[in-house]
């Protein structure tokens, strides 16, 4: 029998008013799939009471799977949902989770044929520097950079706000230039992206890469809301670094030959979600030193990294993570007052201690 549903939208970050693919599993006792699952589904958007789907009820699948093209369209940007439900019992169900960008103004950046002096605001009016984008921008605003490598150190000038966030979007799939390929930025010693203080800026799907054993950090930022998807970041010294904020997320990035933190959190970063990121080739691969709670560290790989994963802070979830092969330890940590829970982890071959525990609280779980 079903007991709930696996569901996905096809792309991570997706545009306010355009159409997603949407895939559905049902899922039977021992998280397998239910190949012979009948029964149809009811879609909704709990955060999007505005979202449109092609087929709001469904109930054709295929060894218990469904593919539907072109199923939901969102109204509005920010964090959004798909739920898929049971028409004959609404409790058996499941829920994704998308970043949706737009709502507001487009810009373009194209290295190639753009010039400064345009006026941005089209494709045929493209700027050519991604920094030329940077400062003015507005709530809603989504700037789209064209393939190509950008020798540039950026720095935010604009925050976006609860909700309506300021997006720098890598068109890599070419679905506005319609060229596929890498959008690189090249910084030099310098930072790739530094967000400073502003808040609820959203970078995505950028590579952001110095020569080895370059200075600086590939993203960096000090604000609330900060949203940073499918991006890939080299040899810095560290590649994200959040210094204080509140509401993070970071998903699907890849860091690898940073010299001192694949990925540094400092400070209060309160309500932090980390997920499906990948690191690499770092000193450190994730320094969490910080007085935020709430912290849920999941489905991260952290491998061939000096040390793997040094926490300092309270996490509410360190859970099914991939820590292997890391010369020294693979999860170190070091509190006197902080929780942390941590669960069903994968360590491998760490030359180190695997969990070395420093000074911990009663509150530390360790499953």
């Amino acid at each position: 029998a079903t007991t709930h549903f696996l569901v996905g939208v096809e792309r991570n970050v997706t545009l306010v008013g355009t159409s997603n693919s949407v895939f559905v599993a049902a899922m039977g006792s021992g998280d397998i799939v239910n190949t012979g699952h009948t029964g149809q589904v009811n879609f909704s958007s709990p955060s999007d009471i505005g979202a449109g789907f092609d087929q709001w009820t469904w109930s054709t699948f295929s060894n218990g799977m469904a593919f539907i093209a072109d199923q939901v369209t969102f109204s509005q940007g920010g964090d959004q949902t798909v739920k898929a439900a049971l028409a004959s019992d609404t409790n058996i169900c499941g829920i994704t989770e998308v970043f949706v960008a737009g709502g507001g103004n487009y810009y373009f950046v194209n290295q190639h044929v753009g010039s400064d002096t345009n006026g941005g605001m089209s494709k045929a009016t493209a700027w050519k520097t991604i920094g030329r984008a940077m400062a003015g921008r507005s709530p809603k605003d989504v700037v789209v950079v064209a393939p190509g490598a950008y020798s540039e150190s950026l720095t935010a000038g604009a925050s976006g706000s609860v909700g309506q966030w300021i997006t720098f979007l890598a068109d890599r799939d070419g679905l506005f230039f319609g060229k596929r390929g890498p959008v690189l930025v090249e910084p030099g010693a310098g930072d790739g992206f530094d967000l400073n203080s502003q808040w609820h800026i959203a970078v995505c799907g950028f590579r952001i890469y110095s020569p080895p054993g370059s200075g600086g950090y590939g993203i960096r930022g000090a604000g609330n809301g900060i949203r940073l998807y499918d991006n890939e970041i080299g040899n810095k010294e560290t590649g994200i670094y959040l210094d204080g904020g509140s509401d993070p997320v970071l998903f699907r990035n890849i860091v690898t030959g940073c010299s001192t933190n694949g990925i540094w959190i400092n400070n209060t970063a309160d309500n932090m979600r980390m997920t499906d990121n990948t690191v690499s080739e770092c000193g450190l691969g994730l320094n969490v030193y910080s007085a935020a709670t709430n912290i849920w560290i999941t489905d991260n790989l952290f491998y061939h990294c000096t040390n793997g994963v040094y926490l300092e802070a309270s996490v509410e979830q360190f859970a099914f993570n991939d820590i292997r092969e890391n010369s020294g330890y693979g999860l170190k940590l070091k509190f006197s007052m902080a929780q942390v829970n941590v669960r069903n982890n994968i360590f491998l071959k760490n030359v180190g201690t695997a969990i070395l525990v420093d000074n911990a609280d009663p509150a530390c779980t360790i499953v």
